[in-house]
């Protein structure tokens, strides 16, 4: 195996994760223990050679893209950023107060606004008018 870290790793699509490693999701206990945040001892045990070639972290910065980054509660931001570090921010959080105070010192959130010229918005309305 022998993988050395990355300088960084891009995960797109990272609302996927928002259960966490602990949940019974495959995908993010697969991705939580070839990242390192996870360490199953059992697989461990019965590969001994495995943890030598092992080199964690694999990457020394992680970017999780995702459109919706919670859905429900600010604990899912929680349970992501656990997927793809041991070193989570928001470990020690438990309210989503807690959370909430500590997501400028680490997210970047963008809103994208369009602004359409005059013609268009005419066209749209009348294609609007049109489909009522």
């Amino acid at each position: 195996m022998g993988i050395s870290g990355a300088a960084c790793w891009l995960i797109d699509e990272a609302y996927n994760y928002k259960k966490g490693p602990q949940s019974d999701t495959i995908r993010n206990q697969v991705v939580a223990r070839f990242l390192g945040t996870v360490v199953d001892d059992e697989i461990m045990n019965d590969f001994p050679e495995l943890k030598a070639e092992m080199k964690f972290p694999l990457a020394v910065k992680v970017i999780c893209l995702s459109v919706t980054p919670k859905d429900r509660h600010l604990l899912e931001l929680k349970h992501q950023v656990s997927c793809f570090t041991n070193n989570n921010p928001l470990a020690d959080c438990e309210m989503p107060e807690e959370i909430k105070d500590m997501l400028p010192k680490f997210l970047i959130r963008g809103n994208l606004e369009y602004t359409l010229a005059p013609k268009w918005c005419g066209l749209i309305h009348h294609n609007l008018q049109s489909t009522v």
